[in-house]
């Protein structure tokens, strides 16, 4: 019998979903990285929260704030347990100890290790269902991710829906591949960051146009002037967006003291003073009156009328203090 392509296509697609959801479910955390996580080496700690990192199993994250908090605990060197006030779980197995130890030892963790901590909870809660929490993880993640969490920021950016969480996972892995060995891809990410409107991006541009002595940091010429082009980009934007803001306090400045000026003049008139404050703006009117009409008649005198009769006389303009004769 003929199966059907129609009937086939369905069911392939399934087992596909299917065996790529096998390694997050089976990336549980094991004996060895929590041991490692609670025991090793600095080195050990950090590549130890990367593999539970790149698991993006939220199954994970206790472990994760337990260490975090200072409740992760070590028993007799070689069993790591997970410590609240009142109970003990066993890190690998999740088992209720009876009681609470009395020998547990502290994990070591300094401020990189406690950084790396940071990453990994916050990469673990870009698979959260609450938007809030995707959207705090991906800031934080924005400055603490490291290389080995591009696969993870790849994946939460394909699947997320949200425009401002994905712009920002967008602009995060383009930062880190700005180290990619792949010229074409530090450009492609240079392209992102100018499209982006990230600011802050111009401080990671910059730091391709650095020297280390004689030579650039950056050895590719070709990166170095798409990150220049990028930083006019960017300026650019910047300027329009000051020019904006200025705009803005000019209009709202001179709106207050157009009010003030208004409310004055209503008072003044209602009370009958005069405002001796406008006498400097119609002195300035009759003067531009004045020099524009010296101008025309001097040179445009067909356009100035001999039955103006109200103007001064030449003689009489040459007796002005300020004619220039």
């Amino acid at each position: 019998m003929a199966i059907s392509l129609k009937r086939l296509l369905p069911a392939l697609l399934c087992l596909i979903g299917a065996l790529s959801w096998v390694p997050d479910a089976l990336a549980k955390p094991t004996a060895d990285i929590v041991l490692k996580l609670a025991t090793g080496e600095n080195d050990d700690k950090v590549a130890a929260l990367t593999t539970l990192a790149a698991a993006n199993d939220l199954e994970n994250l206790p472990l994760l704030e337990a260490l975090a908090e200072d409740r992760l605990k070590v028993l007799n060197g070689k069993q790591v347990l997970i410590v609240t006030d009142d109970n003990a779980v066993d890190a690998v197995t999740g088992a209720k100890l009876p009681a609470i130890p009395a020998n547990l030892e502290d994990v070591v963790a300094n401020n990189r290790v406690r950084g790396a901590v940071d990453a990994a909870i916050a990469a673990l809660k870009l698979a959260s269902p609450d938007r809030e929490v995707r959207l705090a993880a991906i800031k934080t993640l924005k400055d603490q991710a490291s290389a080995e969490m591009i696969p993870l920021i790849e994946r939460a950016q394909k699947t997320e829906r949200d425009a401002k969480i994905a712009g920002l996972l967008t602009t995060t892995l383009a930062s880190l591949q700005l180290q990619n060995p792949n010229t074409s891809v530090r450009i492609a990410a240079i392209k992102t960051l100018s499209a982006s409107g990230d600011s802050e991006a111009k401080q990671l541009l910059m730091a391709l146009q650095e020297k280390d002595g004689d030579t650039f940091k950056e050895p590719e010429e070709a990166v170095r002037i798409e990150a220049q082009k990028a930083i006019n980009v960017i300026d650019s934007r910047l300027k329009r967006g000051e020019y904006a803001g200025m705009l803005f306090t000019g209009v709202s400045l001179g709106s207050i003291l157009l009010l003030a000026a208004l409310g004055l003049a209503i008072t003044y008139g209602l009370m009958g003073v005069i405002n001796m404050a406008h006498g400097e703006l119609i002195m300035i009117g009759a003067y531009a009156t004045f020099v524009v009409q010296n101008l025309i008649r001097a040179h445009a005198p067909r356009a100035y009328s001999s039955s103006t009769h109200c103007s001064p006389s030449p003689s009489h303009s040459a007796r002005l203090p300020w004619s220039a004769s």
